[in-house]
């Protein structure tokens, strides 16, 4: 099985397009996927939408301006 690695890095768009941009990579995630979403600041708002559509997320922070937050599906 071939590992992929799926990232969306949304620190260059604005909040709404970027939420759209989120809600389009999660529709594509099952139980053997994941996402990798990188922001520049932590998605607090987003984090009761993913909870709400069955997904797990776990925040990194690698510096006061990049956040990495992993979501995958519970």
């Amino acid at each position: 099985m071939a590992i992929t690695l799926n990232v969306l890095d949304v620190r260059k768009f604005d909040l709404q397009f970027a939420f759209c941009e989120l809600q389009n990579r999660l529709a594509q995630i099952d139980n053997k996927n994941s996402l990798w979403l990188i922001n520049d600041r932590e998605p607090i708002e987003w984090y009761t939408y993913l909870r709400g559509n069955d997904f797990n997320s776990q925040t990194f922070m690698i510096s006061h301006d990049e956040y990495r937050i992993f979501i995958s599906r519970n």
